[in-house]
């Protein structure tokens, strides 16, 4: 399992509105597999226009992985920090957003001798993001990323509608997601449901999400998740 299969959850965001706009994000990711990822992060985007808006943000976080070699399932873990800048457009009923970055990781694997092997680099990381909201309250967004460290490539498409609100601003979203990744040595698919609360006064939402991945080292394995959004 590789560090770009949670790349794009922790450098997603949601769609700046066309005025200054600052955030915090948050999320961690389990599976069935011993896998996780648990990701913080901050972001600050300026208007240039009605339409355009330029800014960066920075996340870090810990993968936990498992991976096989010769026969035998090893264990990883690899820390992180990844630092962007991108440029996102505002039309009338979506957005899009486009990001450079560089990806900073110390991975740690396990050896088939039960040694630990250690390693720095660095890399390269780009991604774009696509969102649109539309009448009866649906809404639907599509992010890819590519890593240089490990020519990653990474997709996820969600779609989402608001079917109850609490009060006159909270409002409670069902939905489905699903993705797809890999390189030369590993590919997944997943799919799940996700399960949104969201206040537009407060400009938070906490996103949960549960499914199935099926990847070239295993089948089957249950993932599930939490996302948490702020801005401000």
């Amino acid at each position: 399992m590789s560090v770009a299969v949670f790349l794009a959850a922790c450098l997603a965001s949601h769609p700046a509105a066309a005025a200054d706009s600052y955030s915090l994000i948050g999320g961690s990711e389990a599976d069935s597999e011993g896998q996780s990822f648990s990701y913080i992060g901050a972001g600050v985007f300026r208007p240039l226009s009605p339409e355009y808006s330029v800014g960066g943000k920075v996340f870090a976080g810990y993968l936990k992985y498992r991976f096989d070699s010769n026969g035998r399932t090893l264990d990883a873990e690899s820390p992180m920090v990844t630092p962007s800048v991108g440029l996102q457009y505002h039309g009338d009923g979506f957005s899009l957003a486009g990001s450079v970055g560089v990806d900073f990781r110390k991975t740690s694997r396990e050896t088939a001798s039960g040694a630990t092997e250690t390693s720095s680099e660095t890399g390269a990381a780009v991604q774009a993001e696509a969102y649109t909201w539309w009448a009866e309250r649906y809404s639907a967004e599509l992010i890819a990323s590519y890593s240089t460290i490990d020519s990653f490539f990474w997709m996820r498409g969600r779609v989402k509608k608001g079917v109850y609100t609490v009060g006159n601003s909270t409002d409670l979203k069902v939905g489905a997601e699903a993705a797809g990744m890999g390189n030369s040595d590993f590919s997944a698919t997943q799919a799940g449901a996700v399960l949104e609360f969201s206040n537009a006064p407060l400009n938070l939402s906490v996103l949960l999400k549960a499914g199935v991945r099926n990847s070239s080292a295993s089948s089957g394995a249950v993932y599930g998740g939490i996302e948490a959004f702020y801005g401000f």
